[in-house]
């Protein structure tokens, strides 16, 4: 499940912060795609049609509901970490690209 590693990754960050002595106030936005699993991390009432849901979902729920990460939704369409992670078409990673202000590199 990606929201539990990119929270994992999160964490990790915040701790190598704090050893720097660096204070972090800000609240930490994930946006994924996945409406059905914004709401499962949201809505503690799923819990008894989701008992099949593996315990990844209670870890994300854990910080979703003590306001340390905020789950937002983002298109699939704009989801800029997909170029990293999935085979595009030629346009939607040029697209994608361009929403990053990457540029090809000069000779």
């Amino acid at each position: 499940m990606a929201l539990k590693e990119a929270i994992k990754e999160y964490l990790y960050l915040i701790s190598v912060i704090k050893q720097l002595n660096i204070e972090n106030k800000e609240k930490f936005h994930l946006f994924t795609d996945s409406l059905s699993a914004i709401k499962l991390a949201n809505n503690l009432e799923h819990h008894a049609k989701t008992k099949h849901i593996d315990i990844q979902y209670y870890f994300v729920r854990e910080y979703v509901i003590n306001n340390t990460i905020q789950l937002s939704y983002i298109s699939t369409k704009e989801q800029l970490a997909d170029m990293l992670t999935k085979a595009l078409s030629g346009p939607t990673f040029k697209n994608l690209v361009r929403q990053i202000n990457l540029l090809p590199m000069e000779k």
